[in-house]
């Protein structure tokens, strides 16, 4: 068995994506990443993969739905 790696700016977004992060550590990342922090775990795995990627920040902006 392979053993996790550390979760920094240098990990391939693959390899990150093969092992299992806590949110806290997601969190974590970000944080130290200047990355957002909202959203639900896949929301912030996605927002990782990609910074490990490209080394840019993808800020998605959500529309609110208004009031009916």
């Amino acid at each position: 068995m392979t053993e996790r790696p550390v979760l920094d700016k240098c990990l391939d977004s693959k390899i990150f994506r093969d092992f299992y992060y806590l949110k806290e550590e997601l969190i974590d990342f970000c944080r130290n990443n200047s990355l957002p922090t909202s959203g639900g775990k896949i929301e912030i795995t996605d927002r990782i993969a990609y910074f490990l990627d490209t080394g840019k920040i993808f800020l998605q902006w959500q529309q609110r739905r208004k009031p009916q």
